[in-house]
């Protein structure tokens, strides 16, 4: 799915609770649910909870990846971080990418 497409989660529902303990309320249709969940493929499925223009509490699935396409190194982060510490905090030469900076 594309970054900027919206998706909603499907069969959870929130409302205001009166009660000042209690956040939210959440209602879950399980068959909806089920459905929905069983068609994704992450081990974690990232929710928003957000208030709309009209102030009804709604929830948007957060599909926000780090472009990892150009980080120095590749698009191993795990592996650049472990190589700095191994490295004393320095960056290795070849994660380095300082003269890119254009300041």
């Amino acid at each position: 799915m594309n970054n900027n497409e919206k998706e909603f989660p499907k069969g959870i529902f929130f409302k205001e609770n009166k009660q000042d303990w209690i956040l939210l309320s959440a209602s879950i249709n399980r068959e909806q649910c089920i459905e929905w969940l069983s068609s994704k493929t992450d081990d974690y499925i990232n929710i928003d909870i957000k208030t709309g223009k009209s102030g009804n509490i709604y929830s948007e699935v957060n599909n926000w990846k780090p472009v990892t396409d150009n980080m120095p190194g590749g698009s191993n982060f795990d592996e650049a971080i472990k190589k700095q510490k191994d490295n004393g905090g320095k960056i290795p030469d070849e994660f380095d990418n300082e003269d890119d900076i254009p300041f």
